[in-house]
């Protein structure tokens, strides 16, 4: 058992009598540790092929005149630099900062489906030199020594929660994008090996891998995960889920053809069995997954193609969704979908605002409801008061302040009936169709 703890929690070489203690209480989280061990690659092999940076210290740099606080929508990419609010698990585009936002609560969640083509959020810090002293300033890569801000990069939330939804929490950063150092990037010499590095931390194998560690910041803790050939199954659904608007655009072009133009591994409407074919043609608006079901869905099979990379059973995909994966497992048993694929009631605290409420508020009379023997318009409505229709749309009309020329009102449509789903029975039905996949 030690040999395997220093295999998983050390580098190469180092004593397994002085391996580090994980946090582990369950045999079936020891024996997919240890399927973990075995990997032949793990990231600290390729170090050459990549560099870790925190960017700006949020306050040093400020000190130093690198960055300025302020609230506002970019200009350019350069102007970009990110927060840990602003992503979430394989989503760039997850929240953005309110007018003058004050706290890192102080977010509104943003809805893909209305993204513009060359959206950027707005951010809370911008360059406060010239742009030939901010980029003098900006680390540099070892293989050419182009600055990072040169390629596309791993993003990841710096600070560890393991008790929260999820630990590890990636996205990937356009060129030119900085970021503060609550937030960590790494830069790859080239894309394959960002997307290889992305089908391992998007999902809860990889995740399950830091919580397990039981430390409180990410720092060079994923440079110990194994590093697997870069499934193409795989690669079809990071760029799906990651290139949102233009400034992604050359990757899904340099990264389409490592992709492979296949199916969902179940049957459903809102899963539109023709997006693989998007992968043969150039970027557009329709090009990434925009519905939350349909990004769901993405996750929970890159679950599966990695955890059956790494040698895993399904009982064992399945044991460490159930023990590592509580608040994960809270929320997906009560977050329930339309029939377009959007949610319409959630208990997931990230995503607060989305949807309607479990009960109604009174001072909150902005639905409509319409079914064929109802219809009655601006008034109050909870989650408990139409989970039940068959039939018929429930609209919310609200006060969008999330695009730039905002505020703006917006109505948002949920279609009868709702469901909500079952992570280990879509587990069991992808852990199939992906066996049987050539």
């Amino acid at each position: 058992v030690s040999y395997a703890f220093v295999q998983l929690y050390d580098r190469a070489g180092a004593s397994p009598l002085e391996a580090p203690l994980p946090a582990i209480h369950s045999r079936q989280i020891m024996r997919v540790l240890q399927r973990l061990a075995q990997a032949p690659v793990r990231m600290y092999d390729l170090e050459k092929d990549f560099l870790y940076t925190q960017m700006w210290h949020e306050t040093k740099a400020r000190k130093e005149g690198t960055i300025r606080r302020e609230t506002r929508f970019p200009a350019s990419r350069t102007e970009w630099i990110l927060s840990g609010p602003h992503f979430f698990v394989g989503n760039p585009f997850y929240k953005t900062p309110n007018r003058g936002c004050r706290t890192n609560a102080d977010y509104a969640v943003l809805d893909l489906t209305t993204l513009p083509e060359h959206y950027r959020p707005r951010t809370n810090y911008v360059p406060a030199c010239s742009p030939e002293e901010y980029q003098a300033r900006t680390p540099r890569v070892p293989w050419d020594g182009s600055p990072v801000t040169a390629g596309y990069r791993l993003l990841c939330r710096r600070r560890i929660g393991p008790s929260s939804e999820r630990t590890l929490i990636p996205a990937v950063l356009p060129p030119g994008c900085g970021h503060v150092n609550t937030v960590v990037s790494v830069a790859f010499r080239e894309p394959s090996m960002l997307l290889g590095v992305l089908q391992g931390v998007l999902t809860t194998l990889g995740d399950c891998y830091i919580k397990t560690t039981n430390k409180p910041d990410l720092h060079e803790l994923w440079a110990l995960l194994p590093y697997l050939p870069l499934h193409p199954e795989a690669a079809a659904r990071i760029l799906g889920l990651t290139c949102l608007t233009a400034d992604y655009r050359t990757l899904w072009e340099e990264a389409r053809g490592l992709a492979a133009a296949s199916l969902w591994s179940k049957q459903d409407a809102r899963l539109d069995p023709a997006w693989f074919e998007s992968l043969q043609e150039d970027w557009s608006l329709r090009s990434p997954l925009r519905t939350d079901f349909a990004r769901r869905q993405a996750l929970v099979e890159l679950d599966v193609l990695y955890a059956q990379g790494c040698g895993l059973t399904l009982d064992e995909l399945v044991t460490l969704y159930r023990v590592q994966f509580p608040v994960l497992s809270s929320y997906e048993r009560d977050t329930w979908y339309d029939r377009r694929g959007r949610i319409v009631f959630t208990i997931n605290k990230g995503l607060s605002g989305v949807g309607l409420p479990r009960k109604a508020r009174k001072n909150e009379p902005i639905f409509d409801i319409v079914t064929p023997d109802r219809a009655e318009y601006g008034i109050a409505l909870g989650w408990e008061d139409v989970r039940d229709m068959q039939q018929g749309v429930v609209r919310k009309t609200v006060m969008d302040d999330t695009l730039p020329g905002g505020p703006a009102q917006r109505t948002v449509t949920f279609y009868a009936p709702f469901d909500h789903c079952d992570r280990e029975e879509d587990y069991r039905i992808a852990w199939e169709h992906f066996a049987h996949t050539p």
